[in-house]
């Protein structure tokens, strides 16, 4: 797995390469079209929606995650792997949008 560091902040940054084999095949990609929704629907409901990925939602993803994959790919997400690293991103930047929404409809 290849993990690149940021110049400016020194943290790992991950991308879809870095996710666990053949988790992006179908047709559409299970990865985009099925856990990337579902963990961001999961987290529209979630207590705070800046809130770093903690344990319960980590266990929450790994459900969605064995729930779409199954036995075919087996895999532990971890707190800081590729997985939550890129969910996270989709998740907040879908969370901006929304707040942009909501905040242009109350103008």
């Amino acid at each position: 797995m290849k993990v690149e560091k940021s110049n400016k902040t020194g943290r790992r940054r991950f991308t879809v390469k870095d996710l666990p084999p053949h988790s992006q095949d179908g047709n559409p990609p299970w990865w985009r079209y099925r856990i990337v929704p579902t963990f961001n629907w999961l987290m529209a409901w979630y207590k705070d929606l800046w809130a770093t990925i903690d344990d319960d939602a980590i266990e929450h993803l790994q459900q969605i995650w064995n729930t779409v994959y199954g036995k075919v790919i087996l895999y532990t997400i971890e707190a800081g792997d590729a997985v939550t690293f890129i969910v996270r991103f989709f998740q907040d930047n879908i969370t901006l949008l929304r707040e942009y929404y909501q905040a242009s409809q109350r103008v």
